[in-house]
């Protein structure tokens, strides 16, 4: 089994490099790749032979980066690129904890007072750690009343995913974050992921909310320059992992498969909310490519 998507507490994760790699162990995974939001900073603990020694497979070096495409956001899984090439193009990103709830706590406290006007109930809430981002924290919150029923409806609020990618990152929604809105365009990414020497997965397609996906796949893989999508997503069912594969196979475009584990309670090495394990067959022909970048 392997997981090429995971986070640690050095973006969006609850866990530790540390714990990430306990639990990497306990799974038995072959292959672990720790993709955070931007930043590699995670690499750079792996230094520690007692930090990386918890873990008996191979780590992939590689990010998830946020590009612009089309007015949206949307992210894209490098592998087997080179840190300092990533820094110098001004992609990576260092967060000290003080400083992202601090960032945190301002942008929840302007979304409060977007509810408050919507006439939405919500429980007192806060940043208590540099993990917790605010739109999830207030998501979370009006989900959990039922009060907010109606109004969440007609925003079309359903869940995080929904929240983030309608509300907080849609200029025209008065939950929108602008300064969420600065990420860099596609092809600026894909030039530096090139030029680190690394791959260029497209993550998770069907968490973008769009009707078409078929469509946005074509419309994204007509740019060039890719070489892969995340088939296997906890978020994917079955169905669309399958469909996402067969897709692949048409196209000549590779596969990669992970958990997207932010949480404890998210399943390592499995999609499809934990139901489908993660094999390595589907990326043996490019995993045999990354030699000499493991670590």
């Amino acid at each position: 089994m392997m997981d090429l998507h995971v986070h640690t507490l050095h973006s969006d994760g609850a866990c530790s490099v540390e714990e990430v790699l306990r639990e990497a162990q306990r799974k038995n995974l072959a292959y672990l790749a720790i993709c955070d939001h931007d930043t590699m900073d995670a690499w750079r603990d792996l230094a520690d032979p007692k930090i990386r020694n918890l873990f008996s497979g191979k780590i992939l070096p590689a990010c998830e980066l946020t590009f612009s495409y089309q007015g949206m956001c949307m992210d894209m899984l490098a592998y087997g690129v080179d840190e300092q090439v990533l820094e110098d193009a001004g992609l990576l990103k260092h967060r000290l904890q003080d400083e992202v709830i601090a960032r945190e706590t301002k942008r929840l406290r302007q979304m409060c007072a977007v509810c408050d006007v919507l006439h939405l109930h919500y429980p007192s809430v806060s940043i208590k750690a540099g993990y917790e981002r605010a739109n999830d924290v207030i998501c979370d919150a009006l989900l959990s009343d039922e009060r907010n029923k109606a109004i969440l409806e007609k925003l079309g609020i359903e869940n995080r995913t929904t929240f983030y990618r309608n509300h907080y990152l849609n200029p025209c929604s008065p939950f929108y974050i602008k300064e969420e809105f600065d990420a860099p365009p596609l092809a600026v990414c894909m030039r530096a992921v090139k030029a680190a020497g690394g791959l260029c997965f497209l993550a998770h397609p069907f968490v973008y909310d769009v009707e078409d996906h078929e469509k946005l796949l074509h419309d994204l893989f007509l740019t060039g320059g890719w070489d892969g999508i995340e088939c296997i997503h906890r978020r994917h069912s079955r169905a669309q992992s399958e469909w996402l594969s067969a897709y692949c196979k048409a196209h000549g475009l590779y596969q990669s498969g992970g958990s997207d584990y932010h949480l404890p309670k998210h399943k390592m090495g499995c999609g499809d909310n934990g139901n489908m394990e993660i094999m390595e067959d589907i990326a043996a022909s490019w995993l045999a490519c990354m030699d000499g970048k493991w670590r």
